[in-house]
C-alpha cells in the first residue's frame, strides 16, 4: 500500500481554508492509498497524527508528533517515535497563500525526492504572484485586466495617476489568495485606504481595471499522460465583489452554474487559453483558471495552482468524482517523478584538479 502524505494548514492568513481543503482529501481519498496527514500550525510547526484527519480536534489548534522531511531521501521523519520514519511516495499538497502554494513547499519536497500533486517551484511562485502572472500573459497575448503595480503606497497612488486605469478599481494584495485583502474602490479618494488594507497581507500591491458587466467563468484543469483535460466550466453569480464571504461563507446572494450556459466559442475559448496556460506555466496536477467574460472578451484573471478542495465540484459533470480526482493527481505525479530519474545530475570535469589554485582567488 502506498503512503500518501496529505499536508495542509500554513502560517498563512488562509490557514483555516487549507484545513477545509485537507480534510476533504483525506475523506474522499481511495482507501487502497495508506493517509499520512501532515498538519503544518499557525506557528509553522510541522505535526503528524491519525487524529488529525478529524475535524473536531480544529476546535482548538492540535497537537501532534513533531515530524520533517529528509533531504535527499524520499521519509517523513518524527521526532520521539519508536518507528521514527516513514517512506513517502507521494504528498498531496493541500496548501493556500503565500510561500506554503508559492513553491516553497513543492521545493522541500522536490529535494527528498517525493512527488508532489501540484506545480513545481517555478510554476507555483510565478502564479502566486499576480504581477508575474499578468507579464507573461501579455507576451502570451491572452487578454488581462490592465494593471499597475508597486510596493510603495505613494509610488502605487502615482503609477495610478500616472496610468490609463479609469474608476472603478480593483486593489489586491499580489501576492494572497482566496479574495483577501480585496477592495473595490469608484475614486481616487479611496485609493490610499485600499492600498494600506491590502498591504497589511502584503506589501506588493497591484491594482487593476474593473471590468464592467462581467460573467466570472472558472474552469479547472489537469494533466494526464501528456495529455490535458478539461473540467465543466462554472458560472459564478453574486451581488457586489465576490470575496472571501461569498467564496466560503455560504452567501445566499451568491449562485453556481455547472456547467455554465455559454456560446460554443467562449467555451473553446476558454478552453484553449486554460490549455495553453497550463503548459506555458509548466504547471501540475489539479488548478483551477479563473475568467471575466464581458464584451465578447474573455480575460484571464488568477490562476491557482492548488484550488480549494481541488476544484473538484467542476469535474463532476464530467464523470470524475472527488476521490477519483485525486488518485488521478497522485498517479500522474509518480509517473513524472520516475521519468524524471532519467536526468543525469552528473558531469566530469577537471575543474578541481587544481584546488591549491583557488587560495589565489582573491580581491586585493
Amino acid at each position: 500500500m502506498q503512503n500518501i502524505a496529505v499536508v495542509f494548514g500554513g502560517r498563512t492568513v488562509e490557514h483555516d481554508i487549507s484545513i477545509i481543503t485537507g480534510l476533504g482529501i483525506i475523506k474522499n481519498i481511495s482507501s487502497k492509498f495508506n493517509v499520512i496527514p501532515i498538519y503544518i500550525t499557525r506557528s509553522g510547526e510541522w505535526i503528524t497524527g491519525e487524529h488529525l484527519g478529524n475535524a473536531e480536534c480544529y476546535n482548538t489548534e492540535p497537537k501532534g508528533k513533531i515530524c520533517g522531511l529528509v533531504m535527499n531521501e524520499p521519509w517523513l521523519e518524527i521526532k520521539g517515535w519508536k518507528k521514527r520514519k516513514i517512506f513517502i511516495d507521494c504528498a498531496v499538497l493541500a496548501l493556500h497563500g503565500g510561500e506554503y502554494e508559492g513553491g516553497a513547499v513543492a521545493g522541500l519536497f522536490s529535494l527528498s525526492h517525493i512527488p508532489t500533486t501540484s506545480a513545481g517551484v517555478l510554476g507555483s511562485s510565478l502564479c502566486m504572484d499576480k504581477v508575474a502572472t499578468k507579464r507573461i500573459l501579455e507576451s502570451l497575448k491572452i487578454e488581462t485586466p490592465n494593471y499597475v503595480w508597486g510596493t510603495d503606497c505613494a509610488e502605487i497612488v502615482k503609477n495610478v495617476e500616472n496610468s490609463e486605469l479609469n474608476y472603478p478599481l480593483i486593489v489586491k494584495p499580489a501576492r494572497a489568495g482566496s479574495s483577501i485583502g480585496i477592495t473595490k474602490i469608484k475614486d481616487n479618494k479611496s485609493l490610499k485606504k485600499a492600498i494600506e488594507y491590502a498591504q497589511n497581507f502584503d506589501k506588493k500591491v497591484i491594482i487593476e481595471q474593473c471590468i464592467m458587466d462581467f460573467r466570472e467563468l472558472n474552469i479547472s484543469a489537469i494533466k494526464i499522460k501528456d495529455e490535458i483535460k478539461c473540467s465543466s466550466i462554472e458560472e459564478v453569480a453574486t451581488t457586489g465583489l465576490f470575496g472571501f464571504e461569498q467564496k466560503y461563507m455560504n452567501d445566499k446572494n451568491t449562485k453556481r452554474k455547472v456547467p455554465a450556459d455559454l456560446p460554443k466559442w467562449v467555451v473553446e475559448k476558454v478552453e484553449e487559453i486554460a490549455k495553453k496556460v497550463y503548459a506555458e506555466f509548466d504547471l501540475a496536477g489539479v488548478v483551477r483558471i479563473d475568467f471575466l467574460f464581458a464584451d465578447d472578451i474573455v480575460y484571464l484573471n488568477e490562476i491557482n495552482t492548488i484550488p480549494g478542495s481541488f476544484a473538484f465540484y467542476l469535474w463532476r459533470d464530467k464523470g470524475v468524482s472527488f476521490g477519483k480526482l485525486i488518485s488521478l493527481a497522485i498517479n500522474e505525479a509518480i509517473e513524472q517523478n520516475l521519468a524524471q530519474k532519467n536526468i543525469t545530475y552528473e558531469y566530469n570535469s577537471n575543474v578541481l584538479a587544481d584546488l591549491g589554485s583557488i587560495d589565489k582567488i582573491v580581491e586585493k
